[in-house]
């Protein structure tokens, strides 16, 4: 009886083993997943890293020139035009940015289900490869979106700088002119 309580022991042992152990495979897909999820993490500090206060102050300075613009004559109007585009564009990052960092969170969290997964030995390698896939596609779409909104929010408001001081000069003539 010894015996077979020993071999048991033995199998039930070699069965804990086993179960506890990663794969080549299941390594190589968590390296995997591991790299994407650096690459996200990287891209989501650059893209925190804009200034939302910047874009924020920048709104309200170009709510009011566009209510001082409403006074004026339509000289100013092309002008007028151009700012009211850039305030669109920015509340259209604010917008985009609840989106995205929703997108972020969530891709964050299907990672760590994919890491678990694989880690438990709960997928086949073809469920592996294809969810890494999905996962890979889903990263690069929104890296895409980060890049291409952070972008935009850049350069409207490399725009704003640029024009804000020659229409707070522009606004200035025209009171001066008006008393």
């Amino acid at each position: 009886m010894k015996i077979k309580a020993g071999q048991g022991l033995i199998v039930l042992l070699l069965f804990l083993l086993t179960s506890c152990t990663v794969s080549e495979q299941q390594r190589f897909y968590l390296g995997k997943i591991d790299s994407l999820q650096t690459v996200l993490d990287s891209a989501t500090a650059r893209y925190l890293e804009l200034d939302t206060l910047k874009i924020a102050q920048a709104e309200t300075t170009i709510k009011q020139h566009l209510v001082q613009f409403e006074q004026l004559d339509t000289i100013v109007s092309d002008t007028a035009k151009i700012y009211a585009f850039i305030e669109k564009s920015l509340k259209k990052f604010d917008g985009e940015r609840e989106k995205i960092n929703e997108e972020i969170v969530y891709t964050n969290s299907q990672l760590q289900a994919l890491r678990h997964d694989v880690r438990k030995n709960e997928l086949t390698e073809e469920e592996m490869q294809r969810y890494y896939g999905d996962e890979e596609e889903a990263v690069h779409n929104l890296l895409d979106k980060m890049w291409f909104n952070k972008e935009s929010a850049e350069y409207q408001l490399k725009s704003f700088d640029y024009l804000h001081e020659k229409i707070e000069k522009m606004l200035g003539r025209y009171e001066n002119k008006d008393r």
